[in-house]
C-alpha cells in the first residue's frame, strides 16, 4: 500500500490517484492542526493547540 502525506495543495489528491490509484493520502499533522486553529477564536487557541497535541501524540487510538 502507498501512503501520500502532504499539504493541502489543490489538485494534488487527485494527481496522486491519477498515478496511484489504490494510494491513501493524508493531511500532514502541522497542515491539520494550522488548518483546525484558524478556525478557533484566537483567545482559545492556545487551549486547543494543547488538546490536538495530547491528540496526535496519543499512543492508541
Amino acid at each position: 500500500m502507498e501512503l501520500f502525506i502532504s499539504d493541502d495543495l489543490p489538485g494534488i489528491e487527485e494527481a496522486i490517484r491519477g498515478i496511484f490509484p489504490q494510494a491513501k493520502w493524508r493531511l500532514c499533522v502541522v497542515h491539520a492542526v494550522r488548518d483546525a486553529l484558524s478556525k478557533v477564536r484566537k483567545d482559545a487557541r492556545e487551549g486547543m493547540a494543547g488538546d490536538l497535541k495530547a491528540i496526535y501524540r496519543a499512543d492508541t487510538e
